[in-house]
């Protein structure tokens, strides 16, 4: 027993040396893991709050970029979806607000005297193009872009 003692204290030092060296190996491993698969995330979802944002101030351009492998992928198809309609529905209030104003225009011609609904039509046409000049249109890409 005497000799099996002496070994099995040689060893414990040994085995700890290992399991510390191994530790030391493995932590930095994990955290690069750990800030990739983050970065990953991460990434997307800051652009996409970047990206509705924008929305919400009133610039809206079409597609939703993200990088090959990133995750969250699928929430690129769906902001894309989003902002194709409401360019489509911001596009055709803006023609219909030029069809308005066609038509106030004609109607001021010919208003007869004292009818002072030619004054609120013009009055809504103005307050339709107010609210519909906070939104930029322009088209950066088409579809859902992947870097």
């Amino acid at each position: 027993m005497g000799a099996t003692g002496s070994l099995k204290r040689a060893f414990i030092p040994l085995s700890v040396l290992i399991a510390i060296t191994i530790m030391l190996l493995t932590i930095p491993i994990f955290v690069f893991v750990a800030v990739w698969v983050s970065h990953k995330i991460v990434g997307p979802l800051r652009r996409l709050s970047r990206d509705l944002t924008a929305v919400g101030e009133g610039r809206i351009v079409d597609g939703f970029a993200v990088r090959q492998g990133d995750e969250l992928v699928f929430m690129s198809t769906a902001v894309s979806e989003m902002k194709k309609g409401l360019i489509e529905r911001l596009t055709a209030c803006r023609n219909a607000q030029a069809r308005l104003e066609q038509a106030m225009t004609r109607f001021e011609s010919a208003d007869p005297v004292g009818k002072p609904s030619a004054a609120e039509l013009k009055e809504a046409v103005a307050a339709l193009g107010k609210e519909l000049a906070l939104f930029d249109l322009a088209k950066e890409s088409s579809g859902p872009a992947q870097r």
